[in-house]
């Protein structure tokens, strides 16, 4: 997992070697910090869990999630974490 900042108004540029045809990101934003991951093709159910549980022991109390219309919590790995204290 990635944190970056910029100034006000300046919106965070990430450069990257490579030429992936997709690349997927999942990002969270505290009001300090900015959390992403990127990742090669498309996002797995296993990679968004494993990002949510690292946004877990990173940032104390309690989380609000806001999905874009993914499936994941239709998927059985999901309904098991979302018995976390999230």
């Amino acid at each position: 997992m990635f944190r970056t900042w910029a100034p006000v108004g300046q919106t965070p540029v990430l450069t990257h070697v490579g030429s992936w045809k997709k690349i997927s990101v999942i990002g969270a934003i505290t009001q300090r910090n900015l959390y992403f991951q990127i990742l090669k093709g498309a996002a797995k159910q296993e990679d968004i869990i494993c990002f949510l549980k690292s946004l877990l022991r990173n940032i104390p109390g309690k989380l609000i999630i806001i999905w874009d219309r993914i499936n994941i919590h239709r998927s059985l790995a999901w309904q098991s974490m979302s018995s976390l204290p999230l």
